[in-house]
């Protein structure tokens, strides 16, 4: 059993500040860091937390910013067979401002763009995830193979975006309240989805039911990445054959953790600390 992410791989540009500039706004930032990033490389490296077999497919640029991605990869459970350096583009970049623990995100493909179909090894057990920091196009064909020998498809819709072919050949769709406005209808293709609520927790749908999932009280630094680690944390759990009420609740659990901390992949926290955590929560 494996799990491929098919994704983005960038690096984040994160400035923080005490408010969000308004429009023609001019404000003085408190800090300007630098960290691995892209919703694709995110929510690979929380799959890696507890399934060993995840693989990352995706793009970089032959650029520093590429160079420093795949040295920080090196030292993740990652499987990187997958990633391309491609000639003469850059690196994905994404460009954030951090301010009352929310943010901005400006995203610029890059070699991102670039990512096309190559064949995977995939079987009945595995899980496929993409979201729309790719071409939907290479997504379509990805779930297309994935689909013919049975393996698990999970939509990420982010940033939101019409997508009612690729849905056709969706299992989980995750998506947060934008993204589920801007599909709106098309998401009943779907057999189980699923949207986060920020604060108030989730919501779920499956053919035979739905609940609601509430969410943690916890002390918010930066929410960046928050929705990627939830994602990997849940196709995680799935992957190791826990239920989907189980699996929800330490994605969550995880999520929560995340915000605690800056930046997007490195505040993913470690599976031992999800556990942790969720025993003093139930305690």
């Amino acid at each position: 059993m494996a799990i491929y992410v098919i994704g983005s791989l960038n690096m984040d540009i994160v400035a923080s500040a005490d408010h969000h500039p308004a429009k023609g706004e001019t404000i003085i930032g408190n800090s300007l860091n630098y960290y691995p990033g892209g919703k694709g490389l995110n929510q690979a490296i929380a799959c890696s937390y507890i399934c060993e077999e995840t693989y990352l497919v995706g793009n970089t640029g032959n650029d520093d910013f590429g160079k420093s991605l795949k040295s920080y990869l090196q030292n993740t459970p990652l499987k990187l067979n997958h990633i391309t350096e491609m000639d003469n583009t850059s690196t994905g970049v994404a460009l954030i401002t951090v301010a009352n623990n929310d943010n901005t995100i400006v995203v610029i493909p890059g070699a991102n763009n670039t990512l096309s179909y190559k064949e995977l090894n995939l079987n009945q057990n595995d899980f496929v995830i993409a979201q729309f920091e790719i071409p939907q196009s290479t997504i379509l064909e990805y779930f297309k193979a994935a689909k013919k020998v049975g393996a698990t498809t999970i939509l990420n819709p982010a940033p939101a975006a019409s997508c009612d072919e690729i849905l056709h050949y969706t299992d989980i769709l995750v998506m947060n309240e934008t993204e589920e406005s801007v599909l709106s209808q098309a998401t009943k293709k779907v057999g189980i989805s699923i949207t986060t609520l920020g604060a108030q927790g989730l919501k779920a749908t499956t053919p035979s039911h739905s609940f609601n999932l509430s969410s943690h009280a916890v002390n918010a630094v930066d929410s960046t990445g928050a929705g990627d680690c939830f994602v990997g944390y849940l196709v995680g759990s799935l992957s190791q054959q826990k239920s989907l009420e189980e699996s929800l609740a330490i994605a969550t659990a995880a999520a929560a953790l995340s915000v605690t901390k800056p930046g997007a992949s490195t505040s993913i926290p470690r599976l031992k600390e999800v556990q942790i955590f969720q025993s003093k929560e139930a305690a």
